[in-house]
């Protein structure tokens, strides 16, 4: 993402200027002064109360990512594991909604803080959009990406709301996806295509897929 940022900033003669927000806090509409924001944002009816959103630049499926060692080839050995998750995501209702785990999962305002839950073993699993799970294990060799599940979400830029640059970013995102700007980012940082990725992790079949 700070590859799309990078290129958006060129394509539009900007100097790019980065910084850092809490998830919570953009989802719920606080951008902190920044004209977009890119977190693996999916857009949901009620962001888009606070939002806007570009055209999306990946469309990737949740995927589970574990210590390594322990796996999910099934659902119901997916819901005896113990999960960790980070709060106020999409992902946090897949877990509760398709997951169905057999305890409540641990809940967490971070990323950094469900890592660590799955570094000390306090925590077995948790889900990540695809990409995330597979740079995360893609850097850290104690961790793993199981599986995916089967649904695709969509992942947008996120702009404050009544931006007048909707238009400009989405088809800044739209060329970049056509040009191959972002599959390039992806094998270059994920070390795999996003188009492929998934034909590389196995299916995790919950009760909806």
């Amino acid at each position: 993402e700070y590859g799309i940022a990078k290129g958006l900033a060129h394509r539009f003669g900007l100097r790019l200027v980065v910084r850092t927000e809490p998830f919570a806090r953009i989802v719920a509409g606080h951008l902190g002064g920044a004209d977009l924001a890119l977190s693996l944002i999916t857009p949901t009816s009620a962001r888009e109360q606070v939002l806007e959103f570009s055209s999306p630049y990946i469309n990737a499926p949740p995927a589970v990512l574990v210590r390594s060692g322990i796996s999910a080839p099934d659902l119901q050995t997916a819901q005896r594991l113990r999960w960790a998750v980070e709060s106020h995501t999409t992902l946090q209702s897949t877990i509760a909604d398709l997951i169905q785990p057999d305890q409540q999962p641990l809940l967490f305002p971070g990323r950094a803080g469900v890592l660590r839950a799955l570094d000390s073993g306090r925590a077995d699993a948790t889900l990540f959009d695809l990409p995330a799970a597979i740079a995360i294990a893609h850097s850290d060799p104690e961790l793993t990406v199981a599986a995916h599940l089967a649904d695709t979400e969509p992942i947008a830029a996120a702009l404050p709301q009544g931006s007048q640059n909707v238009q400009a970013v989405g088809s800044a995102v739209r060329a970049m996806l056509a040009d191959g700007t972002i599959d390039r980012l992806a094998k270059r940082w994920l070390g795999v295509s996003i188009t492929d990725s998934e034909n590389d992790i196995s299916l995790l079949r919950t009760t909806e897929s």
